[in-house]
């Protein structure tokens, strides 16, 4: 599992962390200061460079891994899709049935939901296939 789970270039999944905690800083201060639009559109779009790296990285990774761990790391990440999928469909239905009224999902949730949905999958893929 800890195969499947390793994904990319570790500098770049951390300078995209550091990146994108220094933009939301950095743009909850423009709010209150005079920035020129330039330079805000700027940083918040900076950590998109490390992301893109950090895709990258893991699109060449998949040739230094066995066949088993990739197969692993693809069912995972269909059970992130499936699950995001059902999830928002549930709470759209939810919302619709006003037991979630005004639902907002911040980005912060986004993540941490498809992060535990791809630790889920990965477990329960490496399971299925030992």
């Amino acid at each position: 599992m800890r195969d499947a789970l390793h994904l990319g270039s570790p500098a770049w999944s951390i300078g995209f962390v550091v990146a994108a905690v220094v933009a939301a800083s950095l743009v909850s201060l423009t709010q209150y200061a005079a920035f020129p639009l330039w330079l805000r559109v700027l940083i918040a779009l900076s950590p998109t460079v490390p992301l893109a790296m950090y895709l990258r990285s893991i699109s060449r990774d998949t040739a230094e891994i066995d066949e088993l761990a990739l197969h692993i790391r693809r069912d995972a990440y269909g059970f992130v899709f499936c699950g995001m999928i059902g999830l928002f469909v549930c709470v759209h239905l939810l919302e619709k049935a006003g037991v979630m009224q005004d639902f907002r999902w911040s980005s912060t949730q986004l993540v941490l939901i498809m992060f535990a949905l791809l630790i889920v999958g990965a477990a329960n893929s490496s399971r299925r296939f030992r």
